[in-house]
């Protein structure tokens, strides 16, 4: 006889841990200067983008996780991936409803790092020890004016 409880944990938890790291991607992607500050060093050369277009390919991608995740039949489930599911609807949905808001707003509650003043005191903490490092640290800084624009143009 078939234990259907049985099946869908390992179903189940398996999909709870792959959503995590996609959202876990989407942050990286979404915000790679906080992501480096965290230790993933792949983004290190990159600025948080402040589009419109890149807002709402995140903010679907969000949208997207969450529905996955609420889509996962929590029956059989430990509590830990009881707990990653609901936690990985809430924060996927919240954060695609902060990058609904408007430009500004989104950029101010998702991270501080966003901000002009956040990404020049964030500069000021990043380490440089390898060239590769001072390569991406560069690339920021040749970044930086942009960012500001935007920045600018997200408060008029």
């Amino acid at each position: 006889m078939t234990n259907h409880a049985d099946e869908r944990a390992l179903t189940g938890a398996p999909e709870i841990a792959r959503l995590g790291d996609e959202m876990l991607g989407v942050f990286c992607e979404r915000d790679p200067f906080r992501a480096e500050g965290l230790g993933f060093a792949d983004a290190a050369s990159r600025l948080t983008p402040r589009d419109d277009e890149s807002r709402a390919r995140h903010s679907a991608r969000y949208r997207d996780i969450a529905a996955r995740a609420e889509a996962v039949d929590p029956t059989g489930l430990g509590d830990e991936e009881r707990l990653s599911r609901l936690t990985l609807m809430e924060q996927a949905a919240s954060t695609a409803g902060l990058l609904d808001a408007d430009p500004y707003s989104a950029s101010v509650n998702l991270s501080r790092e966003f901000s002009a003043s956040g990404i020049v005191r964030g500069l000021t903490r990043t380490k440089v020890t390898t060239p590769a490092q001072a390569e991406a640290y560069l690339d920021r800084l040749d970044a930086l004016p942009g960012a500001l624009r935007q920045d600018l143009a997200l408060r008029r």
